[in-house]
């Protein structure tokens, strides 16, 4: 679940982004799974489900490596694009918990919030959108 504010908006990267909506600290733990709201699926639950969900699943989730299951944040968590300069990453905190995801360097209010998706789905079956430059 996200741990800040946070509104969703037209993202240059891809549609729709996540975009602080308060000024973030490097080293700020923005996010963090919490199983009373995030939702934790199992490949053979995905796979059971129609193929419409299934498309969504693969869109929105990613595997945890801990877990071995598709989280799906209860938030607008979904909405982070990629970046292979992403301002997130993933960062064990605890050797109990699911890793949190903390800001790589002061995020400004209004900054689009990036992942490089590649290092925190053990999976990648999410389709990495080519970046755009402006």
């Amino acid at each position: 679940m996200l741990l800040i504010r946070t509104k969703i908006g037209e993202s240059k990267i891809h549609g729709i982004g996540l975009f602080a909506d308060e000024d973030i600290p490097i080293g700020t733990i923005i996010w963090r799974y919490f199983p009373k709201l995030d939702i934790a699926l199992t490949a053979k639950e995905v796979e059971e489900l129609p193929k419409v969900a299934q498309d969504y699943i693969y869109k929105h989730t990613w595997l945890s490596r801990k877990l071995n299951k598709y989280i799906l944040s209860f938030d607008d968590d979904r909405f982070a694009n990629h970046s292979g300069n992403p301002n997130v990453c993933e960062k064990i905190v605890s050797k109990e918990d699911e890793p949190s995801v903390v800001a790589l360097s002061d995020i400004k209010k209004g900054e689009e919030i990036t992942f490089n998706y590649q290092d925190i789905d053990s999976d990648h079956k999410r389709k990495l959108l080519p970046e755009v430059k402006f």
